[in-house]
């Protein structure tokens, strides 16, 4: 290369301040001075200012750079003789014909005929065409083609001439598609290979879309929260858990409180006892009379203020003594009475002889006289009538007994069912008295159980015990006889799925949600029933389906995550339970050979029945649909590609091996097949100069420094020119997306060597067992990168 280095030095500054913010110059090297241009049209010929390439590729005469159009610049040109132009398909026309000159017709890449030649019926001989089954979302439809152009639409040709008729394509056979989408569910009329793309429900061919198609699934109120707040929508459960809302049940609508915030609320009514604590909304905390401590706050022993306690006396039937109580606690004891807030119990507190009184006594119940001198509590244990501290039996006169309903006992069958008798009376008959002046109704000794009454207004759902008459007539939920009130026991119930063992869900029960999670199954909703097909086990199943209306048809697996009975109804290979379906679960599959190599560089070869997608995503090389693994298969070797290695001396280098040595190495694999040839076969982005992975000021600099001392040929032609500062700049100011500022991304052809998790869950009878050989990693000859004087 010769020329002056002080000149060249002294343009390429003025080149590089020039470029302002990202040296941002448009490089000139190639652009072309206009100049006339005669270009002849069956009009006549005209002048145009154009460069010689744009003149030419116009098929005119360029009369040479900086030359301009005058009146007579183009009346010397010979005019050029026009005549048949075939073109070719795809420019208007299919083999038409047109008249044109013959630099006209070459550079639309026609076929002239010669001069003055004349276009007729058989100037350009036509392709042949035919009917062409075009397969689309609305149907099948059939269209004239040339053989190509059916291909180009993945159409279905029916040969030379073939014309279209009702019957030529056949329709696919639709039916009702149940499409679950977050408005409900809808009704459509699809083919099933269509249904099931929409991850939808096929009513079977020729099914009609009705009202009843596709119930409606069960929504109810939905408590979501945003940065704006908390809303009640209505959602279906499974909605409600996808957008992370609170669900509140089936049928359960939204109110002005429904999703208020809960948190403790102290007691203070005469319901509860003072200092009570318990988890309720604002609303409802003010509408049982209590004290709201605020959203989300939790009741704890200090929550609630506690009512002041201290010693009580209490009649016990041994002898009066102390315990510690509250005020409303001792009042309410036998014979309590309260020795002040915070005072002690003592030995000395209480007196040890409780006072007596005379104490009337059901005359059936002991042999003794009616009347005792008892104390209070003595006399409340046998059921007496206490007169009173210090009332005598020589002056009392006692009532006689009271009397009230009796229900017999099941051991009692002589006894009517209810009779009014005295307590004495009915216990020694076996019976149950139901306390003094009660009577006998229809409903007196009807067992009673827990009754789950509905909500109301702000307070939820409670439990009460009654009878089942009564219960219903209240319009609650009787939960059955001698049942209790638990926190759980009005709780919505609904289907579990329950596991029969640690991959199967089968058994199914109706529970709370609690219990159903307690058991470890999963819950399907309030008052959803239990069904056969409910709780049966799923997994991928594919099934053959076909997909062109050819005879015979073309198919295609598609996988759907249905039972195993359901699968086996449709023809298709079950998969195993819990299976999912993925792009390509349903790919046929086949043996796949592959080389593992050691940290020692040992090599060793694998087999095992994977599909083709991960056989080749692993390095390994698919020996066909079908083939299976044996002890006696030999694995071909694997194939080639070029391999960019990063090594300490020579830099970023490239050399031919398969992809698990290169991988071995530490390397980048550019796929089978590649090679290392170019200038820099392992430069992601041609303009990182300094291959730092980053583009910026640096590579400028380096490039230029590389240029001056004529080792830049960025265009890989063998000689360093000023086309390689032209397309250096032009790459720096407009570089391509691999180039953008910052760390050049990883090259998303090149994934990585671990198998599909599939690869180890295969059946064990597919694969064969590691087999060592005597081959060791042999280093390729390695391509460095051209040396340059920074």
């Amino acid at each position: 290369m010769k020329r002056n280095r002080k000149s060249v030095r002294a343009w390429m500054c003025s080149a590089i301040a020039a470029c302002a913010a990202m040296f941002g110059f448009a490089p000139n090297a190639h652009a072309q001075t206009g100049g006339a241009c005669c270009i002849t049209s069956p009009n006549g010929t005209f002048c145009q200012i154009r460069s010689q390439d744009e003149c030419t590729a116009g098929g005119g005469t360029w009369l040479g750079a900086g030359v301009p159009c005058t009146s007579t610049s183009c009346s010397n040109t010979p005019p050029q003789p026009s005549g048949a132009c075939c073109l070719p398909p795809g420019t208007g026309t299919i083999g038409g014909c047109v008249i044109r000159t013959e630099a006209n017709c070459l550079a639309s890449g026609g076929t002239w005929l010669g001069a003055n030649s004349a276009c007729t019926s058989t100037s350009c001989p036509q392709p042949v065409t035919g009917a062409c089954c075009i397969i689309t979302t609305s149907g099948v439809f059939c269209q004239i083609r040339t053989e190509a152009q059916c291909a180009a639409g993945n159409g279905t040709w029916l040969g030379a001439n073939s014309a279209c008729t009702t019957t030529s394509c056949p329709q696919p056979v639709t039916g009702a598609c149940c499409i679950t989408t977050t408005s409900g569910m809808f009704c459509q009329i699809r083919t099933e290979t269509q249904c099931a793309a929409g991850n939808g429900t096929w009513l079977g061919a020729n099914s009609a879309c009705t009202t009843t198609s596709c119930p409606q699934p069960v929504t109810g109120a939905c408590c979501i929260t945003s940065p704006n707040g908390t809303f009640c929508v209505l959602r279906t459960q499974a909605n409600c858990v996808a957008e992370m809302g609170v669900w509140l049940g089936a049928g359960v609508a939204c109110t002005n409180t429904s999703c208020q915030p809960t948190g403790a609320c102290c007691l203070t009514n005469s319901t509860s006892p003072a200092g009570s604590c318990v988890i309720r909304t604002q609303q409802q905390c003010a509408a049982q009379g209590g004290a709201w401590l605020g959203a989300n706050t939790t009741c704890t022993s200090t929550s609630c203020p506690q009512p002041p306690r201290g010693a009580c006396c209490v009649d016990g039937f041994a002898g009066t003594f102390c315990t510690i109580l509250t005020p409303q606690q001792c009042a309410q004891s036998t014979g309590g009475v309260y020795l002040g807030d915070n005072t002690t119990c003592t030995p000395n507190s209480c007196p040890v002889e409780p006072p007596t009184g005379a104490c009337c006594i059901d005359p059936g119940m002991l042999t003794i006289a009616p009347c005792q001198q008892w104390t209070r509590a003595q006399c409340h244990s046998f059921g007496g009538v206490y007169l009173g501290d210090g009332s005598s039996c020589d002056t009392a006169v006692c009532p006689p007994p009271p009397v009230g309903a009796c229900c017999a006992g099941p051991n009692s069958p002589t006894v009517a069912a209810c009779s009014i008798r005295t307590r004495q009376q009915c216990l020694s008959s076996g019976g149950s008295w139901q306390g003094p002046n009660t009577t006998c109704t229809p409903d007196t000794c009807a067992p009673r159980g827990a009754c789950c009454l509905p909500a109301t207004g702000a307070i939820g759902a409670s439990c009460v015990i009654r009878t089942r008459a009564q219960c219903l007539s209240a319009g609650g939920q009787w939960q059955g006889p001698n049942t209790a009130c638990t926190n759980t026991t009005c709780a919505p119930r609904g289907a579990c799925c329950e596991a029969v063992s640690s991959s199967i869900t089968g058994l199914c029960t109706i529970k709370t949600q609690a219990q159903c999670l307690a058991s470890g199954g999963t819950w399907q909703g309030p008052g959803t029933p239990c069904s056969p097909m409910l709780c049966a086990p799923r997994g991928a199943c594919c099934v053959q389906l076909a997909i062109s209306p050819v005879d015979p048809p073309q198919f295609q697996p598609f996988c759907f995550f249905i039972t195993a009975a359901e699968c086996a109804n449709r023809n298709g290979h079950f998969l195993g339970v819990g299976v999912p379906c993925t792009d390509n679960t349903c790919e046929p599959r086949g043996a796949c050979c592959r080389r593992l190599t050691d940290d020692d560089g040992n090599v060793t070869t694998q087999c095992a029945v994977v599909r083709r997608s991960q056989c080749l995503a692993a390095g390994g090389v698919f020996l066909g649909v079908n083939t299976v693994c044996s002890p006696d298969l030999v694995c071909p070797e694997p194939p080639t590609g070029a391999c960019c290695v990063q090594t300490g001396a020579q830099g970023l280098v490239c050399i031919i091996t398969t992809r698990q040595q290169c991988h071995f190495h530490g390397g980048r694999f550019k796929g089978p097949d590649t090679d290392c040839d170019g200038p820099h076969p392992c430069r992601r982005c041609p303009c990182d100069w300094n291959d730092d992975g980053v583009l910026d000021h640096n590579d400028l600099i380096a490039f230029v420094n590389d240029y001056l001392a004529g080792v830049a040929d960025f265009n890989g032609d063998g000689t360093t020119d000023q086309s390689d500062l032209a397309e250096f700049m032009s790459c720096f100011q407009t570089p391509p997306p691999v180039c953008r500022p910052g760390p050049t991304p990883i090259d998303p052809t090149d994934p990585p060597t671990v198998l599909d998790p599939d690869w180890e869950t295969v059946d064990p009878a597919d694969r064969t067992r590691e087999v060592p050989t005597p081959e060791r990693l042999s280093k390729p000859a390695e391509k460095p990168l051209p040396e340059r004087t920074r």
